[in-house]
């Protein structure tokens, strides 16, 4: 949902004087909480006017995007059809489906990998012989690191500010490079629970394609280059390095990233697990018998949003304490945060409960915890108090 670096976009424009451009609800979109469900709403009105002003219209579907293409090819003389390749298993069915329905009316398919900072044809290795081990992973690409610069219209408008779209993260990305010093000590503040500029925010945007990981790569290099290059702006890096991961090892294994069972081949002692629905949903309304749980669910329930200090404590609460189904935790978080993405979120998940490619007990001294980033117990106050 963006006018920056769509390559996409770009070749659509270029090579069609008139089209469409569709958008479809997923099941995933259907099941979200309303925090969820508008800020993709309002990305998606104000990519709408942006390519408005480019002489182009937004469609909004109502059904799966394949259902909705036979009902356009049927109407419409369709010749190409543009579009920007996914990771998850869900995804990556329906982009064969499409396919095949393009195959069987003669129409151009034609494919962008943009989803990630690293184009998979830029990994220094095939898909299927990614890394299990995510340092192994980080130390192949830095020796050959290999990222494609953006590609960006030439546009002659103001973009849409009236709606928190891709303005709005643009210039999120700007306050927090160039405009205030929270990239240059964000090592240090990464893990605060009641600061704005603690951390980036950027993960809402790249969840719904509205910021590029590219762009924000280029920023950051350029603010390296003329600023200064500290462990901080290699921590900003490293975090785009673990997003990638993600993505690419939900590409790899399929179907496996969202089972209870996780990833094929991994040997590690589970505990039983307990299918207890009442103490699941204690978890899910913060009612649990750990204060700074309790705090970091009710903000979730509240905002849409949680730290990731936050999310790694309850993660490991509900599987290695309640012994809950890791993959409980992940549908509700998917229902839940304004910056779901399928890899990113169930990868994490899958990374806590030791079914992943950590099989090492992720369990969190959360009193500890909450000594260490709550230490005054601020942030447990203000949430727990709701």
């Amino acid at each position: 949902m963006r006018i920056h670096d769509n390559l996409a976009l770009n070749a659509f424009l270029q090579k069609s004087s008139f089209g469409i451009v569709i958008w479809c609800p997923t099941k995933s979109y259907e099941e979200a909480n309303h925090f969820r469900k508008k800020f993709i709403d309002d990305n998606l009105e104000s990519f709408s006017k942006n390519l408005f002003k480019l002489g182009h219209v937004l469609i909004k579907g109502t059904s799966h995007f394949s259902l909705e293409l036979v009902e356009i090819l049927k109407a419409q003389q369709i010749k190409s059809l543009f579009f920007t390749l996914e990771y998850a298993y869900d995804e990556c069915f329906e982009e064969k489906v499409v396919s095949n329905l393009c195959e069987n009316f003669g129409i151009e398919f034609i494919s962008f990998d943009q989803g990630a900072m690293i184009s998979i044809e830029n990994l220094p290795f095939e898909i299927i012989e990614l890394p299990f081990i995510f340092s192994d992973f980080r130390k192949k690409i830095e020796l050959q690191i290999n990222i494609n610069h953006t590609q960006n219209l030439a546009i002659d408008f103001e973009l849409d500010v009236s709606l928190d779209g891709e303005a709005k993260a643009l210039q999120r990305l700007r306050e927090f490079i160039w405009e205030t010093p929270s990239l240059a000590n964000y090592k240090n503040t990464r893990n605060g629970l009641m600061n704005f500029n603690d951390s980036s925010k950027f993960s809402p945007w790249l969840s719904v394609g509205a910021l590029s990981p590219r762009k924000i790569y280029e920023e950051l290099k350029r603010y390296e280059t003329e600023v200064q290059a500290n462990e901080s702006t290699y921590w900003l890096f490293f975090e785009l390095l673990w997003r990638d991961y993600f993505k690419f090892l939900s590409k790899k294994f399929g179907n496996h990233f969202f089972t209870l069972a996780g990833l094929p081949g991994v040997k590690t002692i589970h505990h039983p697990v307990v299918l207890d629905l009442k103490l699941f949903q204690s978890w899910c309304n913060g009612e649990t018998e750990e204060p700074f749980v309790n705090a970091n669910m009710k903000e979730l329930n509240n905002t849409g949003f949680m730290s990731n200090r936050g999310r790694q404590n309850v993660a490991s609460f509900l599987v290695h304490q309640l012994h809950l189904p890791w993959t409980w935790g992940a549908s509700y978080f998917e229902k839940q945060l304004i910056d779901y993405d399928p890899d990113v979120n169930w990868g994490n998940w899958l990374y806590f409960s030791g079914r992943g490619t950590d099989p090492r007990a992720r369990l969190f001294n959360i009193k500890k915890q909450a000594t260490d980033y709550d230490p005054l117990g601020e942030y447990q106050a203000k949430w727990n108090k709701i």
